[in-house]
C-alpha cells in the first residue's frame, strides 16, 4: 500500500505485509534521529524541537481565525472553547515563549528553522516529480 500524494520516497510509504507498519519510514526516521542525536546535546535538541513546535502550534492555532473569516458559513462540528480569547492568548503566550527561546538559544532556533525550511524544496521537488 502506498500513499497517493508521492511527496517523499515511494519506499518510505510501503507498509509491511505481515505487521502492517511503515517499516521503511521507521528506519528513515530512526536514522535521522540518530544523526540529530550525534550532532548535539540533549538540551540543544530539546531547544531546537521546542522552537519549531511552538512555531507550528502558532500557525495551527492561527488557522481558526483565518477559517472563520474566509469561510464563516462552514459547518463547525467542533467549537473552539473560549473563542476568540483562548486561541488569541495561546498565540500570544506561545509567541512570547518562541521569542524568548530564540534570544536565549539563537543557534538552535535557527538550526530548527533551517531544518524545517529544508522541507520546502523537498516538497516542491516531489510535487514536481509526480
Amino acid at each position: 500500500m502506498r500513499w497517493p500524494d508521492h511527496l517523499f520516497f515511494s519506499k518510505a510509504a510501503e507498509v509491511h505485509p505481515k505487521f502492517h507498519t511503515p517499516g521503511n519510514a521507521i528506519i528513515i526516521q530512526s536514522f535521522w534521529a540518530a544523526v540529530l542525536t550525534l550532532t548535539g546535546t540533549f538540551e540543544e535538541l530539546i531547544t531546537l524541537v521546542v522552537f519549531v513546535n511552538f512555531m507550528l502550534w502558532i500557525a495551527s492555532a492561527s488557522t481558526v481565525f483565518v477559517l472563520r473569516k474566509k469561510q464563516p458559513d462552514l459547518e463547525r462540528p467542533y467549537k473552539v472553547w473560549g473563542y476568540p480569547y483562548v486561541p488569541a492568548f495561546f498565540i500570544i503566550f506561545s509567541s512570547a515563549i518562541m521569542v524568548n527561546t530564540f534570544f536565549e538559544s539563537p543557534e538552535q532556533s535557527l538550526m530548527g528553522l533551517g531544518l524545517t525550511l529544508l522541507g520546502i524544496p523537498a516538497y516542491l521537488y516531489w510535487k514536481k516529480k509526480y
